[in-house]
């Protein structure tokens, strides 16, 4: 997916023009490149001409190749006669074919609906903002516009390549050897730190029961019961949960997007590649998926999702019924003004079904029949509108990251290497503390209760599973280190969705003064601080890290009067792939019990 995967989705001549000579499209003359001039480039684009259609090119069928076709040609970098063939240049795997597919087309269906139909129409939007901006204010004003619109059309390209599901401009050759190098770094941080984020994910369990309270909770209890046999079946027997996962997604991107486990979706790698890169990035890609279903970390998504978009479908069907309504601010948020809300409640009455609740006076939601609602212009209107709100309420409550959540630098490599495992604490800093505090009601900070207090309740239950094949010295240790009230209200707070920048912030500056961390209770077992406790950098300088790893290892095994500590043999496993799975992490514990504590004997 390099920059030239742009000149097949363009659709209009001026645009493919432009691409070319972004791209620098040119050939040799003498020795040396030179840039086709806009004439050649002209000549060039005649040999292409046809009927514009306007279609996508994803929206039409792929061409026909003979795939055994090779051609032999003088590598320019390195001299060396090489061979390739068709069959390199096609992607044929067909999971990747049709996560691009999918991504591609769904954006652009979302585009179209807000009036950019096109490459052309974005291009000329584009050219229209920059035209506007280099034309408004005179001398230091028009310079300063000129600096800003360059940044904000950065800003543009990548929000649009994104939509469409391709990777952003300036993000670097996804092919070149240090990007595929820095994902391998990034997979590897990944299964070896993240076999327990599992338990990090139950602090958002308080943002799901602040949808529609306990009682909302209590009222789709047993169709949690039905989402665990799906597990047996394949099958939801909830008509409801069917209807959310047929119409919206929700909850269903684990079977439509298998890749969910890689780092950043743009990221694909062909199965077919030939190199050692790619065929280690192919055992780590799998290797990720098994630590993202260890850890919990999709299962307990997936089941939160469901859950809470199940929850959400029922409280916005008793607004619909029993004239509860939502503060006015909440209800904007989610896209509902007055009149989307009662194009909404219209087709919720119409089609709708009910049943009475054993416990409680209100209705409960038994079937939303979302198929009778597409008869109409009017109803398939009021279906787009419920699933936006949906989604909406249901990303924030399980946290997702949207298109644009994140600084635009976080979108490069080198960001991604910053930021890895902490952009969950950027998005909840505006997605939840800000937005909340800003709504200002009851919802809102019952939210933050909630959060807390399930976030309180995971970091005690790891701390006991965490004991077992420890000796009962070590877990008395343990339990006042980690178990005293001080410390669990600590990690309460600083595990739950709302603590955001506060314990990194916290621990960054208070490390001037002491090594001992005021916060320490994040599940990758990484510090809090933010320069410290990022993974590439405790990998290699960390306790653990490479620096110290080597001599602790080379000492112990050459130096006589030197032996493996215990708490050294400890420290040095986190190093390996799934050493802080529950269960792995248990069984190291008790095969280096016998270990000595001092590194030198008496």
């Amino acid at each position: 997916d390099s920059g030239f995967s742009r000149l097949f989705t363009a659709d209009s001549r001026d645009t493919l023009k432009q691409i070319m000579k972004e791209e620098r499209f040119g050939k040799e003359e003498g020795g040396e490149f030179r840039a086709f001039t806009d004439e050649e480039l002209d000549s060039l684009l005649g040999l292409f001409e046809q009927k514009q259609t306007g279609v996508p090119s994803r929206a039409k069928y792929r061409l026909r190749f003979d795939m055994e076709t090779r051609y032999q040609a003088v590598n320019r970098e390195t001299g060396v006669l090489e061979e390739f063939s068709v069959k390199d240049l096609q992607e044929r795997d067909a999971e990747q074919v049709f996560t691009l597919y999918a991504n591609e087309m769904s954006g652009r269906i979302a585009l179209a609906k807000k009036g950019i139909k096109s490459e052309s129409d974005f291009e000329s939007l584009i050219s229209q903002a920059k035209d506007f901006a280099l034309n408004e204010g005179v001398g230091k004003a028009r310079q300063k516009n000129r600096k800003r619109i360059e940044k904000e059309e950065e800003v543009a390209r990548t929000i649009y390549n994104m939509i469409l599901g391709r990777r952003p401009p300036n993000s670097g050759d996804p092919n070149a050897a240090y990007m595929k190098i820095s994902r391998l770094v990034q997979d590897f941080n990944f299964i070896r730190l993240m076999n327990q984020v599992g338990f990090a994910q139950f602090a958002e369990l308080g943002n799901a029961v602040q949808v529609g309270g306990v009682r909302g909770l209590i009222r789709v209890v047993p169709e949690f019961g039905a989402m665990i046999k799906r597990a047996k079946n394949g099958e939801l027997t909830d008509p409801v949960l069917r209807d959310i996962e047929a119409f919206y997604g929700t909850g269903a991107e684990r079977m439509t997007n298998q890749m969910i486990h890689r780092i950043d979706q743009l990221e694909t790698n062909s199965p077919y590649g030939r190199g050692i890169l790619d065929g280690a990035q192919r055992g780590v890609d799998r290797a990720k998926r098994i630590t993202a279903d260890i850890s919990g970390m999709a299962p307990i998504t997936l089941g939160l999702e469901r859950g809470t978009s199940r929850v959400v479908m029922q409280t916005l069907a008793d607004m619909a019924f029993s004239n509860k309504s939502l503060s006015l601010k909440r209800m904007r948020s989610l896209g509902l003004g007055d009149d989307e809300a009662k194009l909404v409640f219209k087709y919720f009455k119409k089609h709708a079904k009910l049943e009475d609740s054993y416990l409680f006076k209100t209705k409960k939601l038994r079937q939303i029949n979302l198929e009778e609602w597409g008869k109409t212009a009017e109803g398939a209107q009021a279906r787009d509108i419920l699933g936006i709100a949906v989604a909406r309420w249901t990303r924030r409550a399980v946290q997702q990251n949207d298109v644009g959540n994140l600084s635009l630098f976080m979108t490069k490599e080198y960001g991604k290497l910053l930021v890895q495992f902490r952009t969950f604490m950027v998005v909840s800093h505006a997605k939840q503390l800000l937005h909340n505090l800003k709504i200002n009601d009851m919802r809102g900070y019952q939210a933050m209760m909630y959060s807390s207090l399930t976030a309180g309740l995971a970091y005690t239950a790891q701390q006991q599973i965490q004991m077992i094949g420890l000796s009962e010295r070590e877990k008395r240790k343990r339990r006042e280190e980690r178990l005293s009230p001080l410390e669990i209200a600590k990690a309460t707070f600083a595990r739950s969705s709302y603590a955001a920048f506060v314990p990194g912030a916290v621990d960054t500056v208070y490390g001037f003064y002491s090594p001992d961390p005021v916060f320490s209770y994040r599940s990758s077992g990484l510090d809090s601080n933010l320069i410290t406790g990022n993974p590439t950098y405790q990998a290699l300088f960390g306790a653990a890290g490479l620096q110290n790893a080597i001599p602790a290892i080379t000492r112990a095994g050459l130096n006589p009067d030197i032996q493996m500590t215990k708490g050294r043999a400890r420290s040095l496993a986190t190093i390996l792939p799934f050493s802080n799975a529950i269960g792995i992490q248990n069984a190291i514990k008790i095969a280096t019990e016998d270990l000595p504590e001092k590194s030198r004997p008496n």
